[in-house]
């Protein structure tokens, strides 16, 4: 039976209070069954089956093959390779990957929702303290504590975790409606010549053509700037990292002047090939990370430089690792392939139409989630 949805003003606390669960006690944690797979297989992407591997974005998914799931969906995966923040719900049926755990619920009537409260619950117990350097192996995750509701016979309130869940959802959706309607986005129709760029894009239609990275930008180091030498939270200026989540910004930081990059730049961070767009100026925290200035600085529309994100990630993700990293050097062999013109040049136009179609084909399917989503949470309101 579902949870009892609470008012967004409820001030209700689960019968049993807050209690402290030992992850081990609620989940039986051991590796997803994964194939011989290399990286080159997993960003192929030629099925339809989700790989899920150490990435820190996309729910953790790296790619999809034509292979048979070797997991049901309905459980939780986290990378005891990378950050705290590699821990996700599956959803649907996948394939594991080499260092990525499963937590599979000991106690019948996990949910969607009560799962991702755990994984909430999880990263606030976390805390950062686990990294690159001091794995989340499984005997650690076993005894770590995490603080979740409890029945009034002390066991986890499934219904009071998946009723939380839902009633922040609903209020997402409104925050969400509200940001895209003052981005101007609130008119999601497509022009004719998005749309006639899309098709030629499906159709392959596009002509294309191999230029060398260092023809199109201006290729630096960052500076290098020390996480012990700054205080998180103490400016408005990012602090960009290597690291794959929210843009690759780490916080907001006050430092050095003398230190800062300019914004409307391609960053790569280079030890592990995460490709972003920074719009704003930055402070990096790695000399190893690259900054890719285009020379053609007057078509350098947000939908252009986004374009170029994909492009570059099309282009080197199969070829560096963290065992060969990208670098200043190694960059001035690199191709990447983008459409161009009748003359063979490059077609700025279509990169920001392009973009600009998968803007709003993409937002157009969040005010579908949002329209739904909403007319079943006011549905289970009406009947309480």
């Amino acid at each position: 039976m579902p949870g009892k949805i609470l008012s967004p003003q409820a001030k209700v606390q689960p019968e049993g209070g807050y209690i402290g669960f030992k992850i081990g006690d609620l989940f039986e944690i051991k590796p997803t069954k994964a194939y011989r797979m290399t990286n080159d297989d997993l960003y192929a992407t030629k099925g339809l089956v989700p790989v899920v591997s150490n990435s820190s974005v996309n729910n953790g998914i790296g790619g999809y093959v034509s292979l048979a799931p070797t997991e049901s969906g309905n459980i939780i995966t986290y990378s005891d390779t990378t950050t705290s923040d590699a821990i996700f719900y599956q959803p649907n049926d996948f394939i594991g990957y080499s260092h990525v755990q499963g937590l599979y619920p000991k106690q019948s009537g996990w949910t969607e929702k009560s799962l991702l409260y755990f994984i909430a619950a999880f990263k606030k117990s976390a805390g950062g303290k686990f990294d690159y350097a001091n794995k989340f192996n499984r005997a650690v995750a076993a005894q770590l504590t995490v603080i979740l509701p409890a029945t009034a016979s002390g066991q986890p309130d499934l219904s009071f975790m998946s009723s939380r869940i839902r009633e922040l959802e609903e209020e997402r959706i409104r925050e969400l409606e509200a940001y895209i309607k003052a981005c101007g986005f609130d008119d999601t129709a497509l022009t004719p010549p998005e749309i006639n760029k899309l098709r030629s894009m499906e159709n392959k239609d596009l002509r294309y053509r191999r230029f060398r990275i260092i023809d199109l930008f201006e290729v630096n180091n960052a500076h290098n700037i020390l996480k012990t030498d700054i205080v998180m939270g103490s400016g408005t200026t990012p602090y960009v990292t290597a690291c794959e989540g929210n843009n690759s910004v780490a916080g907001y930081i006050n430092y050095d002047n003398r230190f800062i990059e300019s914004g409307d730049v391609v960053f790569i961070g280079g030890k592990t090939l995460v490709i972003t767009y920074q719009a704003e100026d930055f402070f990096s925290n790695d000399s190893h990370n690259l900054l890719l200035r285009s020379k053609s600085e007057e078509r350098n529309t947000e939908n252009v430089q986004l374009f170029y994100v994909a492009a570059l990630s099309k282009a080197l993700q199969h070829k560096y690792s963290w065992g060969n990293s990208i670098s200043k050097a190694k960059i001035t062999s690199d191709y990447i392939t983008l459409p161009v013109d009748q003359l063979g040049d490059v077609d700025y136009t279509t990169m920001d139409l392009c973009v600009n179609a998968m803007k709003k084909n993409i937002i157009s399917k969040l005010e579908a989630f949002f329209s739904r989503e909403s007319k079943v949470y006011h549905s289970v309101l009406k009947s309480i």
